[in-house]
């Protein structure tokens, strides 16, 4: 459901319910080799809520949250929570400034639940991170193409997170680009 407080402000709220079955799972050997069946059910129910704010027509600030339960509790990437915001800021009429922010809670990771009546104990940490991104538009050719040089961030705090045990994801990391439509 989704309601307009003002021109200006926005809220969405989601509930859903995802009732899963004929799993693909792997039926480990003996007999030699491991077969593939369709066994294992799960579900999967949350909320969703997210909130848009428009205090000027140059600036612009979002957040977000998501809630799961989950059946089995050990279900590979589903984090029982997730928070986003972030703000956008146009400014000196082709300049915008972007800023963004997330959250996701521990999450149990690879596939050992997909293997038939197994738990699956490998977790990976939750973990914060920062992203900015300050970009400036451009036309060229009278009009014929535009584009937007840009300067972006990621990891602007340098969190050590990870998605798989061993392997983790880069730390604070720059990127200078141009984007172009013709």
């Amino acid at each position: 459901m989704a309601y307009t407080f003002t021109r200006r402000l926005t809220a969405d709220l989601i509930f859903f319910y995802d009732d899963g079955q004929d799993r693909y799972v792997i039926v480990p050997a003996p007999p030699f080799p491991p077969t593939y069946d369709n066994v294992e059910e799960f579900t999967i129910q949350g909320a969703e809520a997210t909130v848009n704010w428009q205090p000027l027509e140059s600036l612009s600030f979002f957040a977000g949250i998501t809630l799961l339960d989950t059946d089995p509790t050990d279900l590979p990437y589903a984090p029982e929570t997730t928070v986003s915001c972030g703000a956008n800021w146009r400014f000196l009429d082709r300049f915008k400034l972007s800023l963004d922010g997330s959250y996701v809670s521990s999450i149990h990771v690879n596939s050992q639940t997909r293997k038939a009546d197994t738990e699956n104990n490998d977790t990976v940490g939750s973990y914060t991170l920062v992203n900015g991104k300050l970009s400036y538009a451009f036309d060229g050719l009278a009009g014929k193409y535009k584009g937007e040089l840009f300067v972006a961030g990621e990891n602007l705090t340098d969190v050590d997170y990870e998605y798989q045990p061993g392997y983790p994801m880069p730390g604070a990391n720059v990127m200078v680009g141009i984007q172009l439509e013709i």
